[in-house]
């Protein structure tokens, strides 16, 4: 009778702690899946924002952006969120992953403070078409990064 008790509470023991690391292993599974849903959703607004603001400069029709966002704040919300994930992301991202992240960003930013600096004393139009220049190579950048962000996300995944 004793002996049916301990095998039974052992049984119980072994069955809640393996039950608990299932659920902690899907739920950390569940957090990254989200990371990365909202992280490849920010670098696809960045692409999205490239693409209407050239297409705004060099007038092909655009579609706008979603309620009535002004661009910039969309652009910011975008790089502010992949910003979050670069430095959070450790936490869940693998290694890997992380860098890719960290060189999107620096060549994103490299090229918003070269568009800021060859852009001093212009104008008019040609302000505008600069602009126009700059947008279309923030465009590129997530073109060239966002495959391999797909591919070390499903990876990982």
């Amino acid at each position: 009778m004793l002996i049916s008790i301990l095998t039974a509470l052992i049984a119980a023991i072994i069955g809640s702690y393996l039950t608990l690391l299932t659920f902690k292993r899907q739920r950390l599974w569940q957090e990254r899946y989200e990371s990365y849903r909202d992280l490849i959703s920010a670098v696809e607004k960045i692409r999205y924002w490239g693409e209407e603001m050239s297409n705004s400069v060099y007038m092909v029709p655009t579609t706008g952006f979603p309620d009535g966002v002004q661009p910039y704040e969309y652009l910011n919300d975008a790089m502010r969120k992949v910003e979050h994930y670069r430095v959070a992301g450790s936490l869940l991202f693998n290694e890997e992953f992380c860098q890719l992240i960290d060189e999107f960003l620096k060549k994103i930013y490299s090229e918003k403070y070269k568009v800021e600096d060859d852009g001093m004393g212009m104008e008019g139009q040609e302000a505008e078409f600069h602009f126009g220049s700059h947008a279309v190579k923030v465009r590129d950048l997530v073109d060239e990064y966002f495959p391999k962000i797909i591919k070390l996300a499903k990876h990982d995944l």
